[in-house]
């Protein structure tokens, strides 16, 4: 049951955030640069069937970003070259711009 939810869940984050763009929402808007968004709208809903994230940022999510320096950044050149996520659809540009832009401030963790 919580598979299917989840399944469920990421289909309509994705819609929806999909939709915001597509209105002349702005990428910025649609994807805040915090940290709560970047899980929330982006990692869980894309990364997380085959990554585990937790609720609050990790040790093991640390250990990918140089905060303040996306290039230096795992996370972010993994997404940026589209090695991640290695399953379905590869991140919206808009989606990787906004985590370069949460990397470039610092990673905040909100």
């Amino acid at each position: 049951h919580l598979s299917l939810i989840g399944l469920l869940l990421s289909i309509l984050l994705n819609s929806c955030s999909s939709r915001e763009l597509k209105q002349g929402v702005s990428a910025e808007t649609a994807f805040p640069p915090t940290f709560s968004a970047i899980r929330d709208r982006i990692l869980m809903p894309r990364c997380g069937s085959c990554h585990e994230l937790v609720a609050s940022r990790n040790l093991l999510l640390e250990s990918y970003i140089v905060p303040g320096k996306p290039e230096a950044s795992e996370l972010f050149e993994q997404v940026q070259s589209g090695e991640m996520p290695q399953y379905g659809e590869k991140l919206m540009d808009e989606e990787i711009a906004a985590i370069r832009s949460w990397i470039e401030k610092g990673a905040p963790n909100d």
